[in-house]
């Protein structure tokens, strides 16, 4: 029997050149991947204090100029198992480009998500290792 749950949250694509930003996934399902810095809206966010919140507890950077990737939400599914038990997720998202950002990037633990950020050669990235959203 197969469990399902779903999940949304808000994040950002960071480009630098032929690099793009991404976090080691601390927890959850899809830990030791790589992902898009970002998570969930905490009470009374809008969706543009999330994205900076999220993206300044994981990345150490603070965004200050950023625009949608598209209005619409995008929807991935990813099968896991966990405890000889499977799940499927299914995980909503709202996507930014963030344009400009300031910081020293945080390459260790934020204690919750991230085991830490990295900029990734994206013509060397392994799809294996990337979360769906990636």
């Amino acid at each position: 029997m197969r469990k399902n749950h779903s999940h949304f949250g808000i994040y950002s694509y960071i480009k630098k050149e032929d690099l793009i930003l991404l976090i080691k996934k601390a927890r959850g399902p899809y830990e030791g991947m790589y992902d898009l810095p970002g998570g969930s809206p905490e009470e009374g966010e809008t969706n543009e204090e999330t994205l900076i919140r999220e993206v300044k507890e994981e990345t150490g950077l603070t965004i200050s100029s950023y625009k949608k990737l598209t209005d619409q939400v995008i929807t991935t599914f990813y099968k896991y198992s966990l405890n000889e038990e499977n799940y499927l997720l299914k995980h909503s998202a709202l996507l930014y480009d963030a344009e400009c950002y300031t910081g020293s990037l945080k390459a260790d633990s934020d204690g919750e998500d991230s085991n830490g950020a990295e900029w990734i050669k994206i013509s060397e990235l392994d799809q294996n290792q990337c979360t769906p959203l990636v």
